[in-house]
């Protein structure tokens, strides 16, 4: 069933893991603005403490201190997420999980775009292959019977493809799909929604 990789596919999880490492960067990018921010509005609480109240600037600051509450609480719900998670469950429940908190942020789509990250499910039915029902997927090609993208769960297992680029035909599709922003993709596959399965050519 496994087949070693051949130099092609080496290179391409080699420039795709450049990609995924850029997002993980990100991430911490992403915190650190989150923190600075945070920080900020708490020394500017601070000051208005130590000055004549006025209303405008009281204003301002609630309304910036909300939107960073937003931002917060979108950026932390995967990390919140992996951290609530039980144990020992089944592919599926976890796959629900991750959909449900995507759906809540409006991260539900029609359709795909190229060059964003999705996940969805999937039931392929090309014998002889294996194919993950729950694809964490960078976009890279769209046709008119199928796109084309990086699943990231195969990245610890690539010896079960033979290649990262990946073919899904309209088809097999058999959810909405749900937008994931790039500096979240490190929490996203943290949760164990990869659900391999084998076709077999019988």
């Amino acid at each position: 069933m496994f087949k070693p990789l051949d130099n092609q596919a080496r290179r391409l999880w080699k420039v795709f893991g450049t990609i995924r490492t850029w997002f993980s960067t990100l991430t911490k990018s992403s915190e650190r603005k989150l923190k600075r921010e945070e920080e900020e509005i708490k020394f500017e609480e601070q000051k208005l403490q130590r000055e004549v109240p006025r209303s405008y600037v009281q204003d301002q600051l609630s309304e910036r201190k909300k939107r960073l509450q937003q931002k917060q609480d979108e950026f932390y719900s995967f990390k919140n997420l992996i951290d609530s998670l039980p144990k020992n469950q089944s592919p599926n429940f976890y796959f629900n999980a991750l959909i449900d908190i995507l759906s809540k942020l409006g991260r539900t789509e029609e359709t795909m775009e190229t060059g964003k990250i999705y996940t969805f499910k999937y039931i392929a039915k090309t014998k002889g292959q294996w194919y993950d029902v729950h694809p964490v997927s960078l976009i890279v090609k769209e046709g008119r019977q199928y796109w084309k993208g990086v699943n990231y769960h195969w990245e610890r297992h690539p010896e079960y493809i033979e290649s990262p680029i990946r073919t899904y035909a309209y088809e097999g599709m058999q959810s909405m799909f749900y937008y994931i922003k790039p500096q979240e993709l490190e929490y996203i596959l943290q949760v164990p929604s990869f659900f391999p399965v084998f076709i077999s050519g019988r």
